[in-house]
């Protein structure tokens, strides 16, 4: 696995349905803002952290916790780690 793929990997949340069909969604590089009004239309909570990182744009999503191939269910928290700059 790259690191490109690593990375896209630990940004992917994959959504489970009510009918058990999953949804993977790659928020790498969201914005706070549009992380939670995601959330909002899925019905799952969110907890943000900031975390220094190298090169990345600031606020924006840079892993999400759980992520892929663990499942996030209606009325399940997120951890989501955002870019400090």
């Amino acid at each position: 696995m790259t690191t490109a793929t690593a990375a896209a990997a630990d940004t992917t949340l994959l959504y489970k349905f009510d009918d058990g069909a999953t949804l993977p969604i790659d928020m790498g590089g969201w914005s706070q803002e549009t992380v939670r009004v995601q959330f909002l239309k899925m019905r799952v909570k969110g907890e943000y952290a900031k975390a220094a990182t190298g090169s990345c744009k600031p606020g924006s999503v840079i892993g999400v916790s759980p992520h892929r191939p663990q499942t996030v269910d209606t009325g399940d928290t997120v951890k989501v780690t955002l870019c400090a700059g």
